[in-house]
């Protein structure tokens, strides 16, 4: 239940971070930049969060875990043994970027449908 609200929580941030740059949008439309480019363009910006968040929170926890985990063996006189949960972290992750993909994708083709002034507007 938590991972669903998990990647509920990550759709509805992209949603948000589409519709915060509607501006943007429309200008690029007015632009000249076709549909494909838009939607290309928004991609990128999702998986370039998505990557660094992966990063980052993955060194992030594997330093914690490790810490803790001497810890606990210095405590209980036992040998140090790190056990990373890889098939977890890889659904994790696989999810995480097919809601980014579609957390981005549902919120441009909407706009798409919009006129340039209406999606300047503020729709």
């Amino acid at each position: 239940i938590a991972s669903l609200l998990c990647f509920f929580m990550l759709f509805i941030t992209f949603d948000a971070n589409v519709r915060d740059n509607l501006w943007e949008f429309g200008v690029l439309r007015a632009l000249g930049v076709t549909a494909y480019q838009l939607v290309r363009i928004f991609f990128y910006e999702a998986m370039a969060m998505i990557i660094s968040s992966i990063i980052h929170g993955t060194t992030i926890g594997v330093t914690i875990a490790t810490v803790l985990t001497w810890q606990q063996n210095l405590f209980t006189e036992m040998p140090f043994e790190l056990v990373f949960p890889g098939l977890l972290f890889a659904l994790v992750i696989t999810m995480s970027l097919g809601v980014a993909t579609i957390g981005a994708y549902i919120p441009v083709r909407e706009m798409l449908q919009c006129s340039i002034s209406q999606v300047l507007k503020g729709m």
